[in-house]
C-alpha cells in the first residue's frame, strides 16, 4: 500500500515537473531568447525546473499543515496554470509574465490581446489539456486515500531544493570543464555559477527571458515581490554619473537651423510597422505607395534601419522611448513604475520652449491599457481621444485617423498631436482590406496579411495628410512618423527572411543630406526632434542626434542600467528639466 500511494505521489511530482519543464522548452523553441542558449542550458534547465517544483510542494506541504496530499494537488494546479498562463503570455508578448506584467492584469483582458494570444493558438497546447487530465484523473483516484509520508521523505523533501541547485553547479561544471575554450577560465567560471546561483535573487539586469530559463521562475518572483516592499535608493554614485552623462552633449547637438517657422508637431506612431513594406511590389502592386512618395521627397529625412529599443513592455515601451529619450526597464514593465514618475517629455518640453498651447493623443484602444491615462499626464498631453469616444466600438485605422482630424482644436492653435495605428497589430489572419488583394506562393499568408494592412495604413496616411493640407496645417508642421517596435517575425512565418529594422520619417525638419541613415536606434529620435527644433533644453535624452554625419551608436547596457536608475530612482522628481 506504501509502494502504492508513493507511485500515486510521484506521478504528481512528475506531471508538475512536465508542466514547467514543456513551458521553459516553449519559450526555447520558439526563439524568445535574448541570448544564445549553451549546452550547459538544457541540463541546468531541467535541474531549476526541478529545484521551482520541489519548493513549490514543500511550501504548499506547510501551509497545508503538513497534508501532503493537499500539496500534491496545489503544486500540480499551480503548475499547470503557470505554465498554460506563461505560453500564452508569450504567444502575444514573447516573454514570461512577469510580476510587473500581471499587476497590469486589465489590459491583459483588452480584446486586442486576447485576441492576438489565442490566435496563436497551436496543436502541442493540447499538452496541457492532456496534463489537465491526468491531474483530474489522479485526484479522483486518491481522493478518498489518506496519504502520508514517512520520516525519511519528510527529510528529502526538504533536501529536494538543495539537491537542484548542486544539480545546476555540477551540470555547468561539467561543461566548464570538458570545453576546451574556457576550461581554464576561472572567472568565467565564477561568473556564471553566481549568475546561476546567487545574482538572481537581485539580478536586475539580466535579459528576463533568459534568465527565468537558467533559475526558473520562483527567484525572479521572490526579487520582483522584494522590489513592491523596498523603496529603490539613488546614490551619490550613480547619480554623479546620470549628471556626467545628461552634461555631455558632444552627439546631441548640431545646432541645426529650420528653414520654415514651426507651429505644430505631429507624431505618427504606426504599431508593429517594418522598413521592409517600403518599396516593396508584390503580385505587381506597390503595397505603400504614399509612404513611398515621402521617402523619395527632398523635404524628408527618412531612415529604414532604425533598431527597436523596447524590452518587455512592447508598445509602452516604444511611446517611452520616443517621449522621454529614455530607455526602458528590462526586468519589469517600464509604465508601472513611470507612471509615478516625474520625466522631462517631449510634450512639456514642446509647451515651454515652443510655446505649443493644446498637446492630444488619438488612441485605437481603452485609455486604462498599459496605463495610458496616467502616462499620459507624465507625458504632459492634456487630451486623449479614445475607443471610449467610439462608443467602445474596434478602431481600425479609418477611424483612428478619421478621430485625429476631427478633435476639437481651435483654428491657429499651435498644437502637439501624437496619433497611435493599430491595424498592423497581429493576429495576421484576414487581410483588412478587400479591395486589395495579393497573391504570393513564395510568401507566407500571415506576411500577406501584414502587407495588406500596410496597405491600408497608407491609405489612411494619405488620406491625413490630405486633411493637414486642406486645412493650412501641413506647412508650418514638423511631421514624425515612426514605428513602436517590430512584429513578431514567427508570427508573420518570415524570421530570417526580412530585417526587423524600423523606419523614421521627419517632414518640414529641413535636414540636409549630410545627416547620418545608416544603423540607429529608436533611441535617438527624441534627441532628433529637439535638435531638428533647435531647441535649447538640458535634458536631451540618453540618444544621439541623426543630424551629426559622425552619429555614434548611442545604446549600450550602461545606458539601459542608467535608465533604470532614473525611472526606479524618479530621478528627475527635483530637478527642472522642463524650462
Amino acid at each position: 500500500m506504501e509502494k502504492r500511494l508513493l507511485l500515486l505521489g510521484f506521478a504528481f511530482f512528475i506531471i508538475s515537473l512536465f508542466n514547467i519543464y514543456i513551458m521553459h522548452q516553449y519559450m526555447a523553441i520558439s526563439g524568445f531568447m535574448e541570448d544564445e542558449l549553451f549546452l550547459y542550458s538544457f541540463p541546468v534547465n531541467i535541474c531549476i525546473t526541478f529545484f521551482d517544483v520541489s519548493l513549490l510542494l514543500l511550501f504548499f506541504y506547510v501551509i497545508c499543515f503538513f497534508n501532503i496530499k493537499k500539496a500534491l494537488y496545489i503544486t500540480s494546479i499551480t503548475t499547470l496554470i503557470v505554465a498554460f498562463v506563461n505560453v500564452f503570455y508569450a504567444r502575444f508578448f514573447s516573454q514570461y509574465l512577469s510580476l510587473s506584467a500581471f499587476t497590469q492584469v486589465n489590459s491583459l483582458f483588452d480584446s486586442i490581446v486576447l485576441d492576438s494570444m489565442f490566435a496563436g493558438f497551436q496543436w502541442n497546447d493540447l499538452l496541457f489539456f492532456l496534463s489537465f487530465l491526468l491531474i483530474f484523473g489522479l485526484i479522483v483516484k486518491t481522493w478518498k486515500i489518506d496519504m502520508r509520508i514517512s520520516r525519511r521523505y519528510i527529510v528529502l523533501l526538504i533536501c529536494m531544493p538543495i539537491i537542484s541547485i548542486l544539480g545546476v553547479i555540477v551540470s555547468y561544471t561539467a561543461y566548464h570543464i570538458c570545453n576546451s575554450t574556457c576550461r581554464n577560465n576561472y572567472e568565467l567560471y565564477k561568473s556564471r555559477i553566481n549568475d546561476m546561483v546567487f545574482s538572481p535573487l537581485g539580478n536586475k539586469d539580466a535579459f528576463p527571458n533568459y534568465l527565468r530559463y537558467h533559475v526558473g521562475f520562483l527567484r525572479p518572483l521572490f526579487s520582483d515581490m522584494a522590489d513592491l516592499f523596498m523603496p529603490y535608493e539613488l546614490t551619490d554614485e550613480k547619480r554623479k554619473k546620470i549628471e556626467n552623462e545628461l552634461s555631455d552633449y558632444q552627439y546631441r547637438v548640431t545646432n541645426h537651423i529650420m528653414n520654415r517657422p514651426i507651429d505644430n508637431v505631429i507624431f505618427l506612431l504606426l504599431e508593429s510597422y517594418l522598413s521592409a513594406s517600403s518599396e516593396l511590389i508584390i503580385d505587381g502592386k506597390t503595397i505603400t505607395p504614399f509612404l513611398d512618395s515621402l521617402k523619395r521627397s527632398s523635404d524628408v529625412y527618412y531612415n529604414g534601419k532604425v533598431h527597436s529599443n523596447i524590452t518587455i513592455g512592447e508598445s509602452g515601451d516604444g511611446q517611452l522611448i520616443y517621449m522621454t529619450g529614455l530607455l526602458p526597464l528590462r526586468s519589469k514593465l517600464s509604465v508601472g513604475v513611470a507612471k509615478n514618475d516625474t520625466l522631462p517629455s517631449l510634450p512639456a518640453i514642446l509647451k515651454n520652449k515652443l510655446g505649443i498651447t493644446r498637446t492630444e493623443i488619438v488612441i485605437p484602444s481603452n485609455p486604462g491599457m498599459w496605463q495610458q491615462n496616467n502616462m499620459n499626464i507624465v507625458y504632459g498631453i492634456d487630451n486623449c481621444y479614445s475607443q471610449n469616444d467610439n462608443q467602445g466600438s474596434e478602431m481600425t485605422d479609418d477611424v483612428v485617423f478619421n478621430m485625429a482630424m476631427n478633435t476639437p482644436k481651435k483654428k491657429d492653435e499651435s498644437f502637439f498631436s501624437m496619433v497611435l495605428s493599430l491595424s498592423t497589430h497581429q493576429p495576421y489572419r484576414s487581410p483588412i482590406d478587400k479591395t486589395f488583394e495579393i497573391h504570393c506562393d513564395s510568401l507566407p499568408f500571415s506576411y500577406l496579411v501584414y502587407l495588406n494592412a500596410c496597405h491600408f495604413l497608407d491609405k489612411q496616411i494619405k488620406c491625413y495628410f490630405d486633411n493637414l493640407k486642406n486645412k493650412g496645417i501641413y506647412e508650418n508642421s514638423l511631421i514624425v512618423i515612426a514605428s513602436d517596435h517590430a512584429p513578431h517575425m514567427e508570427m508573420l512565418g518570415m524570421k530570417g527572411r526580412i530585417s526587423d529594422t524600423l523606419p523614421l520619417y521627419i517632414i518640414h525638419g529641413n535636414i540636409k543630406n549630410n545627416a547620418y541613415v545608416g544603423d540607429c536606434n529608436q533611441l535617438d529620435v527624441f534627441t532628433t526632434i529637439l535638435d531638428v527644433l533647435n531647441i535649447d533644453n538640458d535634458w536631451r535624452g540618453l540618444g544621439n542626434t541623426l543630424l551629426n554625419p559622425n552619429y555614434v551608436n548611442s545604446v549600450s547596457n550602461e545606458k539601459y542600467e542608467m535608465s533604470e536608475w532614473i525611472i526606479q530612482g524618479n530621478y528627475f522628481k527635483s530637478k527642472d528639466y522642463f524650462k
